[in-house]
């Protein structure tokens, strides 16, 4: 696990816009994979690019907390790359929904996705106990919760939904206000907290899927 961590802060980085690239292949790291044609225009994908920052930023942490190794570069890594993150906000406080490949700069936004931007940003903030960021956070979280959360509307799911929330996206959401309340000590984020963890466990899959593939196409 850790040399595929390594190997990821190494390598994955495109110096152009201070993002990792998402996939790789023979020919090289690139941001095409499975999920690439579904995309409206190309690019790095903020889902995908927040998640990687935060599962690094969580091996680092674990690494340090359990085996008493800090590996500094990681950090590194994430610290870059969510420095161009935050850079990309609009005024709603909302992260892009697909970032460019030859600047970094936000190319599509009208999304939930920028919700795991905004969990890298907050267990960033929380290991370093630098709170450069925290105002901005606390705006983006605002945002995602009132734009998406406080709806309640479980509809749809991750095999489906397109830019919106489902019961896969809003695990970045707790993360991040989870952070965020330890960073601060707001009691309203604990509200909202509840409100992301009330989606979580209302959700419900709106028809049985036509899964094809074994074992689950078996079980009925």
């Amino acid at each position: 696990a850790c040399e595929c961590v390594e190997h990821i802060v190494k390598n994955s980085l495109n110096e152009k816009a201070n993002l990792p690239y998402m996939a790789e292949t023979d020919d090289g790291w690139s941001n095409k994979g499975w999920w690439y044609d579904g995309q409206h225009i190309p690019g790095h994908s903020s889902y995908l690019v927040g998640q990687c920052i935060y599962f690094v930023l969580k091996a680092y942490s674990l690494e340090k907390e359990y085996y008493h190794t800090e590996h500094r570069e990681w950090l590194d890594f994430a610290g870059r790359v969510i420095a161009q993150m935050e850079k990309t906000r609009n005024s709603d406080g909302e992260y892009p929904y697909i970032f460019s490949e030859r600047t970094g700069a936000g190319l599509e936004y009208d999304s939930f996705s920028g919700a795991w931007c905004l969990a890298a940003a907050a267990f960033y903030s929380d290991l370093t106990k630098d709170k450069t960021y925290v105002e901005g956070l606390l705006n983006s979280e605002k945002y995602y919760h009132d734009m998406y959360v406080k709806h309640q509307e479980c509809y749809g799911g991750p095999l489906d939904i397109s830019k919106g929330i489902d019961s896969e996206g809003i695990l970045a959401y707790i993360r991040a206000v989870r952070y965020l309340h330890r960073l601060t000590g707001k009691g309203y984020l604990l509200e909202h907290l509840k409100d992301g963890l009330y989606y979580e466990f209302t959700f419900k899959f709106c028809y049985n899927s036509p899964i094809k593939v074994p074992p689950l196409s078996t079980i009925g």
